[in-house]
């Protein structure tokens, strides 16, 4: 069985869990706590009931369970200050409560290699995804290579499958393309990948792919200097993010958002956005889109007469890019 909240899927056949695409190492403990608060996410599971079923005929000091817990909400990108998948009942015990899509174990045998053949594996699809961001390359050529062929090859039905992804496939190979020609000042070959890419997913309405299609037509709108289509696919875009507690792509969703409203001359708006998403990312260690928040604060800062403030963003987005061998974003 596979369990899809937030930006993770849980794949119980094969013990494994991944965020946006990437797999993350689990102790056996922590797997078991997480299946079973998903299995029985209709009810709060009372801390006898969660030691009963993890560690049978044990005794489980408080200490212990509440440590299995910690590394539980850490796997999934959770808290105990955020609780926003699992919630501490205090005096009863634990509940998850975010959003579950469940799918069942794919077929086994011929049928089951047949759907797939056209279909590379996910980890495959984010590193190419990945590769092409920010800008062209040895491997970004191979990644594009990567996703144009599926593009191609996912019709019908597989349109609008996931194979295991966070997002439907054929909504991140779209936009992954959208973002590299977005690069290369292909506007209106860009323009047309994220319109499908939008349509795929509202015709499924899966809220992680609406996200990322959303962002996809955003960031290219937002590149080509088309304001409020960008203003308003990227709002959408943050307000699924926000809904569905996806904090992988907060920060670069909420900075997008700032600097729309900073380039349409709403600073006072833009401002505050641009900070919380530097904070955001600060605070999570992630740092994979720093340049781009960098750039866009920094510039926001000039426009607002900060200038010393400006001078010291713009040019730790420049470093950054530099060490990363891209242009920046």
């Amino acid at each position: 069985m596979r369990y899809s909240f937030a930006d993770c899927v849980l794949d119980t056949q094969l013990y494994t869990l991944s965020r946006a695409g990437t797999t993350c190492p689990l102790r056996p403990k922590v797997f078991q706590v997480l299946v079973y608060l998903l299995t029985h996410r209709d009810h709060v599971v009372s801390r006898e009931e969660l030691c009963a079923q993890v560690w049978p005929g044990q005794f489980i000091s408080e200490t212990t369970l509440e440590s299995c817990i910690k590394r539980t909400r850490q796997a999934i990108g959770d808290s105990g200050h955020m609780q926003q998948l699992i919630q501490t009942r205090r005096g009863y015990g634990y509940r998850f409560i975010g959003m579950v899509e469940v799918y069942p174990d794919p077929p086994t045998g011929a049928a089951s290699a047949g759907v797939l053949a056209s279909l590379r594996p996910p980890s495959t699809l984010s590193q190419a995804a990945h590769a092409l961001v920010p800008g062209p390359s040895p491997q970004g050529t191979a990644g594009r290579e990567i996703l144009v062929e599926n593009v191609v090859s996912l019709t019908g039905k597989q349109r609008y499958e996931r194979f295991g992804l966070p997002c439907v496939a054929a909504v991140w190979s779209r936009v992954y393309l959208v973002m590299s020609l977005t690069q290369e000042g292909a506007f209106a070959e860009g323009h047309s990948l994220g319109t499908e890419a939008v349509q795929i997913a509202e015709a499924v309405n899966h809220p992680y792919s609406l996200m990322v299609a959303y962002y996809g037509i955003g960031f290219l709108s937002l590149r080509q200097g088309h304001l409020p289509e960008a203003t308003a696919m990227l709002e959408h875009g943050l307000a699924v993010c926000r809904a569905g507690h996806v904090r992988s792509w907060l920060p670069v969703l909420t900075a997008s958002v700032g600097y729309a409203y900073a380039l349409a001359g709403r600073l006072a708006e833009g401002l505050p956005l641009l900070e919380q998403a530097v904070e955001q990312d600060t605070a999570r260690g992630w740092g994979r889109c720093r340049a781009m928040l960098c750039g866009y604060l920094g510039m926001a800062y000039l426009w607002a007469g900060r200038l010393t403030e400006a001078r010291s963003l713009v040019q730790q987005a420049i470093d950054i890019a530099r060490q990363e061998k891209s242009p920046g974003r």
